[in-house]
């Protein structure tokens, strides 16, 4: 069985000195890369003192210093992640902690990820997603086989989640169910990045 979860890098662009702090939290410069934002070739912008930095993406269960406890959701992103022609489809919530500035990404980095989603049970559409902008996190949990946020939006709460096993029949009308290879976690899959530039 091929794997479902894709281990995948966070991408960051940013002026050369920024390599002393950068460093220490693990970001290594990437001089030779070839993308660069708005298709400018990363080598040129290396040359300017512009360099691309990356690291391993990091897994929401290692608790980064991000409390997502009542974030309020921004928007969400059904085609993140890529491995430069072309998408993976991993799902990305956009959220904005409580009392910070910054928005961050909560990120499940499985293949077509929107398609494991489920809510009470059953398939969701990726068009029921977009309507959750401006609703908050009310709990998040995330173990070796399953992801669940629950969103507050007003008085009503709407539970989506992902388990080892999707629903069997997509919103689509496919019959064929998706499930983690044996061996994978969810907890893997659950990433957190500030710009959710996403490679594979």
């Amino acid at each position: 069985m091929n794997r479902a979860i894709i281990a995948c890098r966070e991408d960051e662009v940013a002026p050369f000195w920024s390599v002393l702090w950068r460093w220490p939290k693990g970001w290594r410069p990437d001089l030779l890369a070839l993308r660069g934002p708005r298709l400018i070739p990363g080598f040129l912008l290396s040359l300017l003192g512009i360099w691309r930095f990356t690291r391993p993406a990091r897994r929401w269960v290692d608790k980064p210093g991000i409390d997502l406890q009542e974030a309020r959701l921004l928007g969400v992103e059904t085609d993140l992640g890529s491995y430069g022609m072309g998408g993976a489809g991993f799902l990305g919530f956009k959220l904005k902690p409580k009392g910070s500035s910054r928005p961050v990404w909560l990120v499940v980095s499985l293949w077509s990820a929107v398609e494991w989603v489920s809510e009470a049970g059953h398939p969701l559409r990726e068009d029921k997603l977009r309507d959750l902008a401006g609703s908050r996190v009310s709990s998040l949990q995330v173990t070796p086989d399953f992801f669940e946020i629950v969103l507050t939006g007003g008085e009503a709460s709407r539970a989506l989640r992902i388990d080892r096993q999707s629903p069997k029949t997509s919103p689509w009308g496919a019959e064929s169910s998706k499930r983690l290879a044996d061996g994978e976690s969810l907890l893997d899959a659950v990433v957190v990045s500030r710009k959710a530039d996403l490679w594979f």
